[in-house]
């Protein structure tokens, strides 16, 4: 399938399960094929588009036998990743999670953005991002209106360590009940969505 029309840089696909193409200049990559026993190994794939002025940006690998960890360096930004073979307690990096993945970006050494898959807490430098009763997989960003992408399958209860005061929390335009004490906040969150908190 090649559909003229779709050209960014993010227009990433998968050819007969065979080579990663990006779209753009149609660059192959190499690809992995495992064996029944090689399926128990822990493998991940990290894509970071770059601008056409972009600088390459510094990778440094940390990953053990149970526990993938990268950090990748720009001048602007330090983006560490870090996917575990279970649903585990890991740590790397001063990143720590209970769960599958986690992803933080740095900028001045402060935490903007992060993102976890089937997690129940991410920290960083032992400040708490998310803690979660219930599995969750999220994407946050930090900002004067802080966005929580949540995808739950059961209710649960998330507790954030901000900043700044909360005022409101909004999903879809309604107000989230919620309580705050010395810039934690916890709430009920009761479906899928985008949280507005300010």
């Amino acid at each position: 399938r090649d559909v003229e029309r779709s050209r960014g840089l993010g227009d990433v696909y998968k050819r007969q399960m065979e080579s990663t193409y990006i779209k753009k200049d149609s660059e192959k990559f190499p690809t992995l094929r495992t064996t029944k026993s090689g399926s128990e190994l822990l493998f991940g794939q990290i894509l970071y588009p770059l601008g056409p002025d972009d600088t390459k940006p510094t990778i440094e690998d940390y990953s053990t036998k149970e526990l993938l960890a990268a950090k990748i360096k720009t001048e602007e930004k330090t983006d560490i990743f870090l996917k575990s073979f279970t649903k585990k307690q890991s740590s790397n990096l001063d990143l720590s999670l209970t769960g599958d993945f986690a992803w933080i970006s740095l900028v001045s050494g402060n935490v903007h953005k992060a993102s976890g898959q089937s997690v129940t807490n991410v920290t960083y430098n032992e400040s708490p991002i998310l803690e979660s009763t219930e599995h969750v997989t999220f994407a946050i960003k930090l900002d004067t209106v802080t966005e929580l992408g949540l995808s739950i399958e059961n209710p649960t209860t998330i507790t954030l360590h901000l900043t700044s005061k909360t005022t409101s929390i909004t999903l879809n335009g309604t107000q989230v009940p919620f309580q705050s004490s010395d810039r934690i906040l916890s709430f009920q969150a009761s479906e899928s969505g985008t949280y507005f908190i300010q």
